[in-house]
């Protein structure tokens, strides 16, 4: 049972939780949309993104969810990516078997799941593709993949603290805000107010929590 705290403090997101059905609704009717949510720690980023979610689920939506972490200079490509994939590979074989469909084989990024068990791959971080080429292939299998969750429902992607984001998730970011055309795919970010500017790639319209 959440704290009392974290309760009351969602009743008061009333406003804010209707903007993002609003945009939920529109991704649904095939207008892909995108937001940055943006507040200090602790002012209810996490439970409003854990309704939506609860929403999207409600719909027989797909929904991945990844947390950016500090890691200093040591960052792992696409942490947060490799963290949503592996979790919905374990909790839906249906969806493990759409991962293996789109063509990301295990091993190819560090941590991948593999579509029967979910368990990630042993491929080291020093070892992926570098160039362009090798990169774009992994954007438009990921593309590929909220393509193929998309004929099932509404899709969310969401990425919390965005400020700690490793290039490669912030590199993806950004070519799913370009390319996304009329899936019905939400973009959620969320990042401290103070950072969310300055550590953000590309300009998204921000819900402001005060």
């Amino acid at each position: 049972m959440a704290p009392h705290g974290c309760s009351s403090r969602l009743l008061g997101r009333t406003e804010d939780l209707a903007v993002l059905h609003r945009l939920l609704d529109d991704a649904a009717g095939g207008r892909p949309n995108a937001v940055l949510l943006t507040g200090e720690a602790g002012i209810g980023k996490t439970r409003l993104l854990d309704e939506l979610a609860g929403a999207v689920a409600g719909r027989g939506g797909a929904v991945l969810v990844g947390d950016c972490v500090p890691l200093g200079e040591q960052h792992l490509p696409y942490a947060p990516i490799v963290q949503a994939l592996r979790g919905m590979a374990r909790s839906s074989p249906a969806a493990a078997a759409l991962i293996d469909e789109a063509g990301l084989a295990p091993g190819e990024l560090p941590g991948w799941p593999t579509p029967a068990s979910g368990r990630p791959g042993s491929r080291d971080p020093a070892s992926l593709p570098a160039t362009p080429g090798g990169q774009g292939r992994l954007f438009e299998l990921f593309l590929g993949l909220l393509s193929r969750l998309a004929g099932r429902g509404p899709v969310l992607v969401a990425l919390e603290d965005l400020h700690w984001a490793d290039r490669s998730t912030v590199s993806l970011l950004s070519f799913l805000h370009r390319h996304l055309a009329d899936e019905p795919v939400l973009l959620v970010g969320s990042t401290a107010a103070s950072t969310s500017r300055s550590n953000t790639p590309f300009q998204l319209p921000a819900i402001g929590l005060g």
